[in-house]
């Protein structure tokens, strides 16, 4: 199959895209290009994460990348998402936790991140917690 080329400013809607219909190896191509290029673009390291967690047994490998990413912008609210995420698949409930804590203090009323602390909390027994935090997202957006 031939490499996909993209124009330099449309790099990040052309990983979203392959990502979207699940090209995640071609998607981390392009990411590890634009890396190549600007090492310290930290929404390539996001991307790169996004890519690596789309493809199996990668998840410890996207928690050191989102750990760069974090460190290039803390003040990134998905990228705390996308590690909770990623700590939350590999089993690890509280460090996922207390990444959608930042997330949540980044971003607070962002409907999916309380739905992911819901699914946090519910995962570690704490279903009360979990209801009262589902409910504080549908009330922010019924339809979610």
């Amino acid at each position: 199959m031939k490499p996909v080329h993209f124009r330099a400013q449309r790099w990040q809607e052309a990983v979203q895209h392959l990502l979207a219909v699940r090209r995640p190896e071609q998607a981390e191509q392009l990411v590890r290009r634009r890396l190549a290029e600007q090492p310290q673009d930290a929404e390539a390291h996001r991307l790169l994460a996004l890519a690596l967690l789309n493809q199996p047994g990668r998840t410890a490998e996207a928690v050191l990348v989102l750990r760069q990413a974090l460190a290039l912008d803390p003040q990134a609210s998905d990228a705390h998402y996308f590690l909770s995420v990623a700590l939350g698949q590999s089993q690890q409930l509280f460090q996922a936790l207390e990444s959608i804590q930042e997330a949540l203090r980044l971003d607070p009323f962002n409907v999916e991140y309380l739905g992911h602390k819901a699914a946090i909390l519910n995962a570690r027994r704490h279903p009360k917690e979990a209801l009262a935090t589902a409910a504080t997202g549908l009330h922010s957006n019924p339809g979610h």
